[in-house]
């Protein structure tokens, strides 16, 4: 690898360490996490990239692909463990070492086994999103967003401006998140 491609790298990671502050959690770094930071450069993480890169990451596994691997079976993953039944699922935070034992799991691509609480997967999730190198609705879009928030003929037409990739990611987060949703409004009516 060039020297080049090493200061990118190194300098997108302080970049993204400066905005978002140092790993968190109880625990020191496991050797399994310091081995895999070593070899990053070499395994690009799905975490921290932009969602074209998280598509070429996954396309050799997955070619017929057209959603990110990670967003799919995360959300497969709280789903599994009834985290549309789980109160708070997006609110509360799943313990943050174990959260990033699975974040190393999956970038990895290790299906999660084991897993008994939805918040694990869904804080991985959250983090996920959050940590896109770029966010699921680009910048350029934000005022047109903002201006739209109650005009929904509006914010339908923002979506369909999106990059094709955003718009499939957005959809299918919006679905998720609409099943996790309802679910909860009817276990609510019937409490």
């Amino acid at each position: 690898v060039a020297i080049s491609s090493y200061a990118k790298y190194c300098y997108r990671k302080l970049m993204k360490a400066a905005l978002t502050g140092a790993k968190k959690g109880l625990q020191k770094p496991s050797l399994e996490e310091i081995h895999h930071a070593r070899n990053a450069i070499f395994s690009p993480s799905m975490f921290g990239s932009s969602l074209e890169e998280v598509m070429a990451l996954q396309k050799e596994r997955y070619p017929d692909r057209q959603l990110p691997w990670v967003q799919t079976r995360l959300s497969e993953e709280v789903l599994g463990l009834n985290g549309d039944q789980t109160e708070g699922i997006f609110r509360v935070p799943g313990d943050i070492d174990e959260v990033n034992a699975l974040k190393l799991q999956v970038d990895q691509w290790k299906i999660p086994t084991g897993l008994e609480d939805p918040h694990i997967p869904a804080s991985l999730l959250k983090l996920w999103y959050r940590e896109l190198e770029d966010p699921l609705i680009p910048h350029e879009f934000y005022e047109e967003c903002i201006s739209s928030y109650d005009n929904p003929e509006a914010a339908v037409n923002v979506v369909l401006g999106l990059p094709h990739i955003n718009k499939l990611v957005l959809c299918y987060l919006i679905r998720f998140l609409q099943v996790t949703h309802s679910v909860m409004h009817c276990y609510e009516d019937l409490v």
